[in-house]
């Protein structure tokens, strides 16, 4: 692919805390393009920056054209990965990156695993076969030890290498490392395998598409291999309940469950004495989306079809023109306007089909080919006329001997009549749900034939409440690929018939009509109110201004939830975890502090909470100080008062309960080891309204070894001027805590446990950053700060909430009274996001599951990004009169049907009606 034209550019910005400097330095970029050219993948592919320590310090993703950039990086050296699945490809080393030097790595086409399994896997060896996409060395590593075996010395694309002295029933970790002669480095971890026992089926083996690091489509072949055996047990599950013994045999087709990822298959062998082998696993990385995919798709993926005519998915983001043939040569082709979806008619003849295509645009290489092949199978002939190709009703019939009916499918075309779901309603939620439905005229019967469907045509007119492809009143359905999205507000009527009708007429008792079928659709609201319970005297809904879910929590156990309010304390909940349908209804509960009546205690004026991982306790942030509810029981009646005065922000140490850190007017303070009878109350940062700070140059250097400083000399002015509001402890990095205050600055502590923190004015003592060697004196009058402590762009009004990327502890969401921000370096500068700019936001969260989901709770109802922040989409079916979000939470759990988001709003707290994973 020929390299694309980058515009590089730098951005302004100043090394100082927030003060002045004479000379401000420009913000670095790198900027690159990669993608992995056999798998035809090159957008969403995640690139990390790495310092000469190998921390990682930054992470951002390819766009569709491969295309990467990392912004405002210190100045320093760097290398650069790229990351997918279980492989990970060093393609970049020692980047000098300065204040204006802007460095451009050349395009890359990276280095890769593309297949691996074992084989002869007896009870003390194994071979590991893999290629790679690049001609490289190659060595693994295996077990505990971290010591690397050669397997290929000189550069090649296959590679093998036996295993011997391994001890019996014993699971080994394998790790293969590659490198090129242009210093490309892969590291394809993930691998393992069982060794056989003695008395068991031996010299085993298992692999899924022969070892291929990928498939896009969820069809797969699992190749198996055991001497001896009789019979076998395939699944999907690591204990194998899923799957029954069958009679042993090479191979099984089976269909991959659940959503893209990682994929794993497992396998047990038995001999005809009962003799039974360990269970021996394949993996394969499972990506049927096409988003970052390059390249052309027939029907979808489908390894099989019975019609010439098909649909073709052609992606090429940029691309202005294509170009389409049934012949690699492209003889008969012609370029014409790029489109991502257009018909094609293969080739007659059963058979393997391939189409080819190719693109042209701006920085596109028009002579890179891609390929997509499917097996056709085409029914047996009845249909005297044909149903492809028209726009419109046709008047062409069939045979009137042949009766046809019109079936419609979910995903995927109905194979038996259980599947058919013509005429059945589906709950779908309001605001951007949706559903994918296929569908085709077939001759009657023959559904539930042993061939499965004789089809006679496959293109209806897809029409939503009679619209052709709906409208945005009742929603639109993609009239080639079925996929119906609802509406964003709530129609007139009940119900939305969605109809797919034939293109031809078919004949039957002397008459000729079309065909049609329906299915139905039930919108409901996407947020349903959960408040049983908590009400104050007056029969009202209370308002709540903070909540937060119990992180630690075991499969099928309950859920527990917490809600701070304006006036009535803090309430808790059990939430049944076993509902997957819909969020369980269940009664709040007052805790130790609360009341329904509105008697106004300073105590019951929630501002935050925070909790205790470790024991479940909840610590509560109140404007009458810090109190601690549970006290190791979880009926939260008792009650512990551990520091007074207005208390704004909490945040507690999920890693170590010693630590928990609340704000009040005057600054941050540290509570240590809270549960002691007398818990040691530290300033952590103190602001004075008498004695200013700001920062000058300072040109000489002091301790051992001398380090470079900034002062901060007595001045009018402070470095932080506003009370904080909100606080946030980076959860890979315990020591990070970041703070925002009301008047929009924001900074971060970076040594939060090393004991009294950079930001402390004492009289007549100042405190100096320890962690960069500087000690403890007094110099002149100054007092000597971390120069990276406050943000250069901060995101100004009153900032309401921090959420820190779980994985990245530089990365965050910030809400304001202004809108929501992003920041990818420790909050140096923010971005401002999009739809979200301008409101007034209240609480953020990042999915700690997928961490490009962020979510904003503002007065104008809940906004999710499914893209980092790029794109959003306002999510508010429900709330009723109660639009404004205060704060929310997610429970914990895998992906799926029972992680929940819950909001609480003015009116209560609701929970989202269906899992955001699957929304």
């Amino acid at each position: 692919m020929a390299a694309l034209a980058l515009a590089v550019s730098g951005c302004l910005g100043a090394g100082g805390g927030g003060g002045v400097s004479t000379q401000p330095a420009v913000a670095t970029q790198v900027s690159g393009q990669v993608y992995f050219a056999e798998r035809q993948l090159y957008g969403g592919i995640a690139v990390v920056a790495k310092n000469a320590a190998g921390t990682t310090v930054a992470t951002t993703y390819t766009g569709n054209a491969g295309i990467f950039s990392f912004q405002n990086l210190a100045a320093g050296i760097y290398s650069l990965t790229a990351t997918t699945g279980d492989s990970e490809t060093l393609f970049a080393t020692g980047l000098q990156i300065g204040a204006d030097q802007p460095v451009q790595v050349p395009e890359t086409s990276l280095l890769a695993v593309k297949e691996a399994y074992f084989d002869r896997i007896t009870s003390s060896s194994v071979r590991l076969v893999f290629k790679s996409n690049t001609a490289a060395v190659s060595q693994i590593s295996y077990g505990a030890s971290t010591l690397r075996t050669t397997v290929s010395a000189s550069a090649a694309t296959s590679h093998s290498i036996e295993v011997t002295g391994l001890a019996s029933n014993t699971y080994y970790d394998f790790t293969i490392h590659l490198q090129t002669t242009s210093g490309q480095r892969v590291t394809r971890s993930g691998l393992g395998t069982w060794t056989a026992s003695g008395a068991t089926p031996t010299n085993l083996s298992i692999s899924i598409n022969s070892g291929a690091y990928e498939s896009h489509s969820s069809a797969v072949t699992v190749y198996l291999r055991a001497s001896g055996a009789t019979q076998m047990r395939v699944g999907q599950k690591a204990d194998l309940s899923d799957a029954l013994l069958e009679t042993y045999a090479t191979s099984k087709s089976i269909t991959l469950s659940g959503p893209d990822g990682t994929k794993t298959v497992y396998a047990q062998f038995r001999d005809a004495s009962g003799n039974v082998s360990p269970i021996l696993n394949a993996s394969i990385f499972l990506a049927t989306g096409k988003e970052g995919y390059l390249g052309v798709w027939i029907e979808n993926g489908a390894t099989a079809v019975t019609s010439t005519n098909v649909l073709l998915n052609l992606l090429y983001p940029g691309a202005d023109k294509m170009q389409v043939a049934n012949d690699a040569e492209f003889t008969v082709s012609y370029w014409e306007r790029y489109t991502q979806y257009r018909r094609w008619n293969l080739p007659s003849g059963d058979g393997t089909k391939t189409v080819y295509a190719r693109f042209s645009g701006t920085g596109i290489d028009s002579s890179l080919v891609f390929s997509a092949s499917t097996l056709l199978s085409t029914p047996t002939e009845t249909a005297s006329g044909t149903a492809s190709g028209t726009t419109g009703i046709s008047s062409s019939t069939v045979d009137p001997d042949v009766l046809t009916d019109m079936i419609i499918g979910r995903n995927a075309l109905p194979t038996t009549n259980a599947e058919n779901i013509s005429g059945k309603t589906f709950t779908l939620m309001l605001e951007g749900d949706s559903i994918q439905l296929t569908a085709a005229v077939i001759e009657r019967g023959s559904l539930s034939s042993a061939n499965g469907p004789t089809i006679i045509e496959s293109s209806p007119i897809w029409t939503v409440n009679g619209i052709t492809g709906g409208n945005e009143a009742y929603g639109t359905i993609d009239s080639l690929t079925g996929a119906y999205k609802t509406p964003n507000a709530r129609p007139a009527v009940s119900k939305i018939e969605i109809r797919a009708t034939s293109q031809n007429q078919y004949s039957e008792s002397g008459a000729t009509s079309v065909r049609s079928a329906s299915i139905y659709i039930d919108l409901q609201d996407f947020w349903k109110p959960r408040k049983d319970g908590m009400k104050n005297d007056a029969g009202r809904d209370i308002p709540v201004y903070c909540l937060i879910a119990d992180p630690i929590w075991q499969p099928n156990e309950d859920y527990f939830l917490f809600a701070g309010t304006n006036g009535n304390g803090v309430w808790w909940a059990r939430v049944d975890s076993t509902v997957e349908t819909d969020a369980a209804t269940f009664t709040w509960n007052k805790s130790g502090l609360a009341s329904t009546a509105l008697i106004t205690p300073l105590s019951h004026i929630v501002n935050s909470l925070a909790i205790n991982t470790s024991n479940h306790d909840i610590a509560a942030a109140t404007e009458d100080g810090v109190f601690i509810l549970g006290g190791g029981i979880r009926d939260y009646s008792q009650v512990i008062s551990i520091a007074s005065g207005a208390t704004k922000g909490i945040a507690w140490d999920r890693h170590n309960p010693d630590y928990l850190y609340i704000t009040q007017d005057f600054g941050i303070d540290r509570i240590f080891q809270p549960y002691t009878e007398q818990p040691v109350k530290q300033t952590f940062w103190l602001k004075d309204y008498y004695t200013a700070t700001k920062m000058v140059e300072r040109t000489n250097t002091f301790a051992s070894p001398p380090v470079p400083v900034q002062a901060y000399p007595n001045n009018t002015e402070l470095l932080y001027t506003g009370t904080i509001r909100s606080l946030n402890l980076s959860f890979s990095d315990p020591n990070l805590l970041y703070f925002g205050t009301e008047n929009g600055e924001f900074g971060y502590i970076k040594n939060a446990q090393k004991g009294t923190g950079p930001l402390v004015w004492q009289t007549n003592q100042p405190v100096f950053d320890t962690e960069t060697g500087a000690s403890r004196s007094f110099v002149n009058g100054y007092w000597l700060v971390d120069n990276n402590s406050k943000s250069l762009s901060p995101p100004n009004g009153i900032i309401t909430d921090i959420s820190v990327d779980p994985n990245s502890p530089w990365t965050m969401l910030v809400s304001s009274s202004v809108g929501a921000f992003r920041s990818i370096n420790k909050g140096v500068s923010f971005t401002s996001l999009g739809v979200v700019t301008g409101i007034n936001a209240r609480g953020t969260l990042i999915d700690p599951t997928n961490v490009t989901y962020f979510f904003v709770g503002a007065e104008d109802g809940l906004f999710r990004s499914k893209d980092a922040g790029a794109t959003w989409t306002k999510i508010s079916s429900g709330l009723g009169g109660q639009l404004t979000v205060n704060c929310f939470t997610q429970s914990e759990g895998p992906p799926g049907s029972k992680r929940r988001i819950w909001v609480g709003t003015t009116g209560g707290v609701y929970a989202g009606a269906k899992s955001l994973d699957l929304y």
